[in-house]
């Protein structure tokens, strides 16, 4: 593994857990994750299992708002309460192997 992989998807790993404990905010967190996931160059580096679980952040904070209506929840939008504790259970299902 060489050390930009493990330098950035620790960054990753660290980012995702301050959002997932309410530490960050969705529009601090959003542009951050975006960066260092698919702007910094990560993605050829990373494995098959970390490119799909950083995938699915990537998709899941892109339905996520701070407080969504009710049409954009009829539309299967998400509050950032919900992705939070949705984050924090695929964050240690990832980090346990699962």
């Amino acid at each position: 593994m060489s050390e930009m992989h493990t330098a950035t998807k620790q960054e990753i790993l660290d980012l995702l857990q301050l959002v997932a404990e309410g530490l960050m905010s969705l529009g601090e967190f959003q542009p951050r994750f975006e960066y260092l996931f698919l702007d910094r160059g990560s993605w050829p580096v990373l494995d098959h299992r970390d490119k799909d679980f950083f995938g699915l952040v990537l998709a899941k904070v892109g339905w996520t708002s701070e407080n969504p209506t009710e049409d954009e929840e009829a539309l299967g939008w998400i509050g950032l309460d919900s992705f939070r504790g949705w984050l924090k259970g695929a964050l240690q299902k990832h980090l346990s192997g699962e």
